[in-house]
């Protein structure tokens, strides 16, 4: 069984605001072992090969010219192994 985690989300509500991307930022109980950058136009990012049993806290904000936004942080913990 591969483990992931899939996030999704929407784009701001005020459509005033210019979306350039979006960063995910994820770990083992921090989100800042992996970061990766995705394309404004995308609205979900699939996490995949992440160890069993652990608790990942993932962050996500959006940036564009002016700089990041505030991160919105969530979690969640992987299945066991298989068997065990």
């Amino acid at each position: 069984m591969v483990n992931r985690i899939v996030v999704s989300w929407t784009p701001p509500e005020n459509q005033d605001i210019l979306v350039r991307g979006y960063k995910i930022g994820y770990g083992i109980g921090s989100p800042h072992a992996h970061t990766v950058t995705l394309d404004y136009k995308q609205r979900f990012y699939s996490i995949d090969n992440l160890d069993p049993s652990s608790h990942y806290v993932i962050n996500l904000k959006a940036f564009n010219n002016m700089g990041e936004g505030i991160p919105i942080y969530n979690s969640a913990t992987t299945r066991p192994q298989s068997g065990k």
